[in-house]
C-alpha cells in the first residue's frame, strides 16, 4: 500500500470575548486518502499518538478509539479531542479491505492550558 500523507493542526481556540471558555483541548487532522482507495471501497484511517513531541526516543505510540474517514481535507478535517495540554504526536495509516498501510510520517505540537476565565480587576 501507498503511505498516506498527513498534516496536523493543532486546534486551540482561546475564549474570546465573553463567549465561554472552551474546556476540550482538539486536535484537527487533514491527509489525502491512499491512492489504493476506491469509491465502492473507501476503507478508513486509523490514527495513533504518543504524549511527547515527535522523533523522541523510544516513543510509545497508542491507538486512537475511533477510526477516521478514508480522508480528511483541511476544509473538514477530522477532529478528536485531547486528553489536555500537553505535546502530542500523530501519525496515520489507511486501512482498506482489513488491511493496514505503513504509518504516515509524524506530525503533531503543543497544547497548551487555557487561559483563566472571568478574570476581572477593580482598581480605586
Amino acid at each position: 500500500m501507498k503511505k498516506i500523507l498527513a498534516t496536523l493542526t493543532l486546534a486551540l481556540l482561546a475564549p474570546i470575548g465573553l463567549a465561554a471558555a472552551q474546556t476540550t483541548h482538539t486536535v484537527a487532522m487533514s491527509y489525502t486518502a491512499s491512492t489504493d482507495s476506491t469509491t465502492a471501497n473507501p476503507g478508513t484511517v486509523t490514527a495513533f499518538y504518543a504524549t511527547s513531541a515527535c522523533g523522541t526516543s523510544g516513543q510509545t505510540f497508542a491507538q486512537l478509539a475511533a477510526n477516521g474517514p478514508a480522508s480528511a481535507t483541511a476544509a473538514a478535517p477530522w477532529k478528536v479531542n485531547l486528553a489536555g495540554p500537553g505535546t502530542y504526536c500523530f501519525y496515520v495509516e489507511a486501512v482498506i479491505g482489513g488491511a493496514s498501510s505503513v504509518p504516515s510520517n509524524t506530525s503533531g505540537g503543543s497544547a497548551n492550558p487555557f487561559p483563566p476565565a472571568a478574570f476581572t480587576v477593580t482598581v480605586q
